[in-house]
């Protein structure tokens, strides 16, 4: 399949990223054929990419990214995958799963799947779903903490054991996409 960039250059590719734009709460950037998005909202930061059309190629879209980071990754969860410190395993940043919206409104849950070994986050977009969305099509899962929220009721985070002497949060770079064919 056709891989498309996403986040600056695939490494090794040769390219420059594109300048990125910054509006407000919302960081963005031409790449290639698709915009890419980073939405600071109070829940965490949505990553969004923006798919004027069908990419070429049958099948499933996949989009994948490399974790680095000082976190283990943890586990899968029905809320996403999190990321915390192997010691305690206590969860300070989770990658949600992803919700893939056309332009009529349809949505598609995306699971966010872990490969422990290439340490890769990777979303499957069903290509049958794909086929018949209005275009433009979003993808957005988003990158945030799983703190609790106070029981009190007033909104104000309660951060988890061991959370406070975290390390940099993760970081997820060198993302591609590419319609693979059936």
């Amino acid at each position: 399949g056709r891989r498309l960039p996403v986040l600056g250059p695939t490494r090794g590719s040769g390219r420059r990223p594109a300048e990125p734009r910054v509006e407000r709460n919302v960081l963005s950037a031409e790449r290639g054929e698709l915009t890419e998005r980073w939405v600071a909202k109070d829940c965490g930061v949505e990553q969004c990419w923006d798919l004027p059309r069908r990419p070429e190629g049958l099948g499933p879209l996949v989009v994948e990214g490399k974790v680095e980071t000082e976190l283990a990754f943890l586990d899968a969860t029905p809320a996403g995958l999190d990321f915390g410190h192997a010691r305690n395993a206590q969860p300070v940043v989770r990658y949600g799963h992803a919700t893939v919206v056309d332009a009529a409104g349809n949505k598609l849950a995306v699971r966010s799947e872990y490969d422990s070994l290439e340490k890769r986050i990777r979303l499957t977009v069903d290509g049958f779903w794909l086929d018949r969305a209005a275009y433009p099509v979003t993808i957005d899962p988003t990158v945030g903490t799983p703190f609790q929220v106070s029981p009190d009721g007033d909104d104000a985070a309660v951060s988890p054991p061991g959370q406070q002497d975290a390390p940099d949060v993760a970081v997820v770079t060198a993302w591609s996409m590419s319609a693979l064919s059936d």
